[in-house]
C-alpha cells in the first residue's frame, strides 16, 4: 500500500475521465479531472476562477478547492480502505 505522499504523486491531470472510469455526467462536454493509481480519481469542476474538484464516495460528497484536502479524503476514505492488509507481512 501507498503512503499518502507516495499516494499524491501518481497524480496525472486528463481531460476527460470518461476513457478511463465512465464518468459523463451528461455527455456533452469531457470531464476533466485528476487520476491516481488504483482507479481512484477527482473531478475537476468548471466554470470557476479558482479550481474547485469534486469528490463522491456513497452517500458523501465533498466540493473544495483545496487539493490537498480532497487528496487526503480520497486517500483515507476509499484507497486505504480498498486497499488494506496490502504489503503487511504475517
Amino acid at each position: 500500500m501507498l503512503t499518502l505522499e507516495e499516494f499524491r504523486a501518481t497524480r496525472t491531470r486528463v481531460k476527460d475521465l470518461a476513457p478511463y472510469f465512465g464518468v459523463d455526467p451528461d455527455g456533452s462536454a469531457p470531464t476533466p479531472g485528476f487520476v491516481y493509481t488504483q482507479d481512484c480519481y477527482l473531478v475537476i469542476l468548471a466554470g470557476s476562477r479558482v479550481e474547485r474538484t469534486n469528490l463522491g464516495i456513497g452517500p458523501k460528497e465533498w466540493t473544495t478547492s483545496d487539493l490537498g484536502a480532497q487528496e487526503e479524503r480520497l486517500y483515507s476514505s476509499w484507497y486505504r480502505l480498498e486497499h488494506a492488509g496490502e504489503g503487511q507481512v504475517s
